[in-house]
């Protein structure tokens, strides 16, 4: 069995192949189509979503994520994970299952190095991290993954109205696929709040989505530094000089502002570590 993609991580998409009749046989079927035995996870193996329709065309049956668990419960094959456990949050919805093939791709393109789908996973996580505060927990969860997937839809650093652009590629595709107009009108004005990273006191989803998209500077010192690295690499087209000058002065003006992050966890949690890190790329540069 294999079922329909729920999970983000690395960048991508990932299904769950299992068996109702034996781990052997899910082993043996694994061996036979090429699956890592890396990819094995207690009762199921994690497959790319890019390898479901090749599964299904070598046997494997198509299901819902709850009707694996159920059959794999049956047969007494299912092995729960520890409750302490992280689990990546999902977010699937059908307005999400439709643009992520249309928009993913984008995050695909050569020129890009930080503004990845690795960017895009990074930032469903930390979204899972900040939701459950107090406050903040009945905040519509759609319009904000909708504006995470579309938020560096249009992405080219050689101009500076990449988050307008973006803002105006989901209106028109989220139009086109139908959605709500208040929906549509949503998830464009929180793209839009990308642009300053500023939301208003009372803005509780443009703050959760701020925040998210800001969590890459309270990373440890290795993702913080590959961070660094791969933001240099997409303005390559630019020398040394001229990028450090660039990168200082913004590094200059965020430090300036009171807080970097908008909700009270971020603050407690992030804020202290994302000062210290961007304070000292900046000596570094002015060095």
């Amino acid at each position: 069995m294999i079922d329909d993609a729920q999970v983000p991580q690395h960048g991508r998409w990932w299904c769950h192949l299992a068996s109702d009749t034996s781990f052997g046989e899910l082993h043996e079927f694994a061996r036979a189509v090429g699956i890592p035995a890396r990819g094995f996870d207690g009762d199921h193996y994690d497959v790319p979503v890019e390898r479901r329709d090749n599964l299904v065309s070598a046997g494997a049956l198509p299901v819902t994520s709850r009707e694996l668990v159920l059959a794999l419960s049956r047969a007494g094959l299912r092995r729960r994970r520890p409750r302490s456990a992280k689990r990546r949050p999902t977010y699937r919805t059908e307005l999400v299952s439709a643009i992520v093939p249309v928009v993913g791709p984008r995050y695909d393109e050569t020129h890009r190095h930080y503004h990845t789908r690795s960017h895009i996973d990074a930032m469903l996580v930390a979204l899972g991290a900040l939701w459950d505060q107090p406050g903040y927990i009945d905040v519509p969860r759609e319009p904000m993954v909708l504006a995470i997937w579309l938020h560096d839809a249009i992405y080219d650093p050689t101009r500076d109205d990449n988050e307008v652009a973006s803002a105006a590629f989901a209106r028109e595709l989220l139009t086109w696929l139908h959605a709500e107009p208040a929906l549509v009108a949503e998830v464009e004005r929180l793209v839009l709040l990308t642009v300053a990273h500023a939301p208003e006191p009372d803005d509780r989803g443009g703050a959760l989505l701020s925040d998210a998209d800001l969590s890459v500077l309270a990373q440890g010192q290795d993702e913080y530094d590959a961070y660094v690295r791969d933001v240099r690499l997409e303005y390559g087209f630019v020398d040394d000089a001229t990028f450090q000058a660039g990168r200082a002065a913004v590094l200059r003006a965020m430090l300036r502002r009171s807080w970097l992050f908008s909700t009270p966890r971020a603050r407690d949690h992030w804020e202290p570590v994302a000062r210290v890190r961007m304070q000292a790329e900046l000596v570094h540069l002015e060095g």
